[in-house]
C-alpha cells in the first residue's frame, strides 16, 4: 500500500541528513519527503535481513515536490517492492480559467497524503495532456486554496496564454530538485531501480543489477500524473547487469528508458540527456528512447543486448563509439 506507514515521513522540512542507517523492512515506503528542501543520504541501507524475500513493500525512497540538491552517496538498496529512488511533482488538471487566474485539482492522492499546493513566487508551466508538452509559464502572484487543499485557485503576474484550455495541466518547475546518485547499488528488486521526473541530474559509478525493471526510468505521466519534463541529465561510469527482465507494462530495458506515458508520444517532452561510458549487458534492449530530443550517447559498451538502442518519437539523437552500437528506429 503506497502511502501507508513509511519508515521515516519529512513534510517542509529541510537540511535533512540520513546516515549510516539501515532499513530492513517497512510496511509501505522507506523514505518519503514532500516539499523539502535539501537531502543527503550517507551510507544508508535498505535490504532484507535474515531470510526474509523483502526489505520495504514499496519504494525505498521517494521525493514529492522537493527544491534544492538531493544527494544519495554510498548507498546499497535490495529486495524493495519498488524503486530505489523516485522523484517527481504532481500535474494539476486546469478546471475553470480567468484573465489571470486558474482553479485546479489534483486529481490523485499524493503518497504522503498532505496537499501539494505550489508557493506564491513559484513558476509554472502550463502543460497539453495529450503529448505532456509544455507550451507556455507563469509566475504565481496569489494562492487560494479550497475546500480541503486538493483544489486551489491560483492568480498569475501576467494574463494566461490564449491557447490554455480547461482540461490542460500546470506543474511546478520551482519544485524541481537536483539530484546526484553516486557509487551506489541496487540489486535484486521488483520494478525500475530510479525513477527521474525531475531537471538537474547526475548519476555515475552505481551498479544496478537484476531489476525487473529498466535501471532508469525517465519519465512523466498521466494517470499517476506525476510531472515533468525532464532536463539536464548525465548517466555515466555505471554498471547494467541483466535489469529489465521482468515483461512488465514498461519497455523493461536494460539500461535507460526515456518516455511519457500519455495518449501520444511527442519529441522534445525530454530534452539535454547524456548517456556516456556506461557497461550495459543483459538480452534486453539496452536503451530506449521516446519523446526526447538533443540526447548523446557516448563511449557505452552493450554486451547481449537487442538491439543496443531503440529509438523513435525523438529528435536531435547521437550514438557515437566502438564498436558502434546498434540502433532500431
Amino acid at each position: 500500500i503506497y502511502s501507508f506507514a513509511p519508515v521515516f515521513l519529512f513534510y517542509q522540512s529541510a537540511e535533512i541528513t540520513l546516515e549510516d542507517i539501515t532499513l530492513h523492512a517497512g510496511g509501505g515506503m522507506g523514505v518519503i519527503a514532500h516539499k523539502c528542501r535539501d537531502i543527503t543520504a550517507h551510507r544508508l541501507s535498505v535490504r532484507p535481513s535474515g531470510f526474509r524475500p523483502m526489505s520495504v513493500n514499496c519504494d525505498a525512497t521517494h521525493f514529492i515536490s522537493c527544491e534544492g540538491d538531493i544527494r544519495f552517496d554510498d548507498c546499497y538498496f535490495e529486495g524493495m517492492g519498488d524503486d530505489a529512488i523516485n522523484v517527481h511533482g504532481f500535474y494539476w488538471l486546469i478546471r475553470e480559467i480567468g484573465i489571470r487566474s486558474v482553479v485546479a485539482t489534483l486529481d490523485v492522492m499524493t503518497q504522503s497524503l498532505y496537499p501539494d499546493l505550489p508557493d506564491v513566487g513559484d513558476t509554472l508551466e502550463f502543460v497539453k495532456p495529450g503529448t505532456l508538452l509544455p507550451f507556455s509559464s507563469g509566475r504565481i502572484e496569489t494562492v487560494l486554496p479550497q475546500g480541503d487543499g486538493w483544489t486551489v485557485k491560483i492568480g498569475f503576474e501576467k494574463e494566461l496564454p490564449p491557447e490554455l484550455a480547461v482540461g490542460d495541466a500546470v506543474m511546478n518547475v520551482s519544485r524541481k530538485p537536483s539530484l546526484r546518485f553516486e557509487n551506489c547499488t541496487v540489486r535484486n528488486i521488483r520494478g525500475r531501480a530510479v525513477l527521474l521526473q525531475n531537471r538537474g541530474a547526475v548519476i555515475r559509478n552505481c551498479l544496478f543489477e537484476d531489476c525487473t525493471g529498466e535501471a532508469i526510468h525517465i519519465t512523466t505521466a498521466t494517470g499517476w500524473w506525476e510531472s515533468g519534463g525532464v532536463r539536464d541529465i548525465e548517466i555515466c561510469d555505471n554498471r547494467f547487469i541483466h535489469c529489465g527482465f521482468g515483461k512488465t507494462t514498461y519497455c523493461d530495458a536494460v539500461g535507460v528508458v526515456v518516455n511519457t506515458e500519455c495518449a501520444q508520444q511527442a519529441a522534445g517532452v525530454h530534452k539535454d540527456i547524456c548517456i556516456h561510458h556506461n557497461h550495459i549487458e543483459g538480452d534486453n534492449v539496452g536503451v530506449a528512447l521516446s519523446s526526447c530530443e538533443h540526447v548523446l550517447l557516448e563511449g557505452n559498451r552493450f554486451h547481449g543486448c537487442a538491439p543496443d538502442i531503440m529509438v523513435e518519437h525523438a529528435g536531435d539523437i547521437v550514438v557515437m563509439g566502438e564498436p558502434q552500437p546498434r540502433v532500431v528506429c
